[in-house]
């Protein structure tokens, strides 16, 4: 009998090294190759098994794989500011530039990470965002970078390498900071929230649906991206104001908030595995220009925080948002009340 042996995504190294070396062979075999991206998508599985664990009162497994789900801070370079490759013998990959694309080096491995550049992949820490934000210096100055990072894609449309995208970009092989055309950046416009700065994910938030997921058509579909699923869920959910960081795979998931588009949003629920009936969202003073929440209520009680759980939803209720044309600097930014991470 012939026994043919796969060369799998490096998670034995993982296990024992805290990360996933680049390269791991002298040549490609099949995907799931690319160590500083597998790394950091590994770590966000360890926190959802370890959510499992905790459920199962697995207590021993819930506190390996909640240390597992930090190993992404072991290929932050704090020189660069990036998350980057490391060799296997422990140092960083070179040469190192942040806006490479997976592919683009001559060796054909490409840069490490999926579907990104370097510098669109570090944000890629959705169930610790409090953990990276240490790593750069504290929420603040994470949330200036970020924003950084979507002044320069606005410049190109927010995606990259479609018909949509700027042509100096796409002809760099996708060298963007925030691509909105491909997975790894689809959740960066309601990081701000957990960073104190909620005003910037309805700014940035409102401005990707304007130029990504409006006025689409059926001979391009939506920008960048095979995925029109994916796609079109996202350009839904975001319309509707609500977003959820983790994948719901949190014990009690929670919503995230921005500005909704329409006016009143009515979400029928199925009665044979929800109590509530209906939940409804409605917007006063909407328009483009008013994409600042100015307050929001649920079921009539003000609620000064970005976020409310799943379970609130299911129950039926209103959630009344009021808007205007310039931020309220007061709204949800108190620590206590930001959205957690792992790491709070």
């Amino acid at each position: 009998m012939n026994i043919t042996l796969t060369k799998g995504g490096g998670i034995e190294y993982y296990i024992d090294r805290g990360y996933v070396p680049f390269p791991l062979y002298k040549k490609q075999y099949g995907y799931h190759q690319c160590g500083p991206g597998v790394t950091m998508e590994y770590a966000y599985q360890d926190w959802t098994l370890a959510q499992m664990a905790k459920a199962l009162n697995k207590y021993d497994d819930h506190q390996m794989l909640i240390k597992r789900a930090a190993n992404y801070k072991n290929i932050y370079d704090s020189t660069s500011g990036w998350m980057r490759g490391r060799t296997l013998d422990g140092n960083w990959i070179e040469p190192f530039n942040p806006l490479v694309y997976e592919g683009d080096y001559k060796d054909p491995l490409g840069s490490g990470f999926v579907e990104a550049t370097a510098a669109a992949a570090t944000w890629f820490v959705p169930h610790d965002l409090a953990g990276l934000a240490y790593l750069m210096g504290g929420k603040d100055n994470a949330a200036r970078r970020l924003n950084q990072s979507f002044l320069i894609a606005e410049q190109h449309g927010f995606v990259a390498h479609n018909y949509r995208g700027d042509n100096f970009v796409s002809s760099h092989r996708r060298r963007a900071f925030i691509n909105y055309g491909n997975q790894p950046s689809m959740q960066t416009g309601y990081i701000f929230n957990y960073f104190g700065q909620p005003w910037l994910t309805q700014k940035w938030v409102r401005d990707v649906i304007e130029e990504v997921y409006s006025d689409n058509d059926p001979q391009h579909g939506y920008s960048g991206d095979e995925d029109q699923g994916l796609m079109g869920a996202l350009s839904v959910l975001m319309k509707m104001g609500l977003f959820e960081m983790k994948g719901g795979a949190d014990i009690d998931p929670t919503y995230d908030l921005s500005s909704p588009v329409f006016d009143q949003i009515i979400i029928h629920l199925d009665k044979d595995y929800y109590p509530g009936g209906r939940f409804t969202i409605n917007t006063q003073n909407n328009s483009s220009k008013n994409k600042y929440i100015q307050s929001v209520k649920l079921n009539g009680a003000s609620m000064n925080q970005s976020w409310f759980h799943h379970n609130d939803l299911v129950k039926g209720g209103v959630l009344e948002y009021v808007l205007g044309e310039e931020p309220n600097y007061d709204w949800a930014t108190a620590d206590e009340l930001l959205p957690s991470s792992m790491s709070d």
